[in-house]
């Protein structure tokens, strides 16, 4: 295995504070596109990834995460893009090809120079807000971005 991979990995850290800058599309583009790599199980690629990057979208979803946790707070901590990883439920092994998804993610963040962090709950967001499952089914059809 190669050292700078090996580097890669062990320099990666979770970031709890971030620029407002917007992330230019280009890398959001190829961090993206590393998530679409992650294994999954017997090749299915069950996992979508969503990148949030509408202030509303952002405020909504931040909204929400903070409601399940009972404080009020920013759990994303102002990033300007939230990455959403959706698993497929009726997938046996959605749970663990997402957090693929979100390693592949994260590595590819921070080769790009971009800070990320694992926030849990989103689950639950989804649980408590139909009209957000609705938006998200949408964007998900419709192959745009929120």
């Amino acid at each position: 295995m190669k050292n700078d991979f090996l580097t890669l990995i062990r320099t990666r850290r979770s970031i709890r504070a971030y620029r407002p800058d917007a992330v230019p599309a280009d890398v959001l583009a190829r961090v993206l596109e590393a998530g679409t790599y992650a294994p999954s199980a017997m090749g299915e690629q069950s996992a979508t990834i969503v990148a949030v990057e509408t202030k509303a979208y952002r405020d909504r979803i931040t909204k929400l995460n903070a409601a399940v946790i009972g404080k009020d707070v920013d759990p994303y901590y102002g990033a300007p893009v939230i990455v959403v990883v959706l698993g497929d439920g009726g997938s046996a092994n959605y749970m663990a090809d997402g957090s693929c998804v979100l390693e592949n993610l994260m590595l590819a963040a921070h080769t790009e120079g971009l800070g990320s962090v694992w926030v849990n709950r989103e689950r639950e967001i989804f649980d408590r807000s139909s009209s957000l499952t609705t938006d998200f089914q949408t964007v998900i059809n419709d192959d745009s971005r929120l």
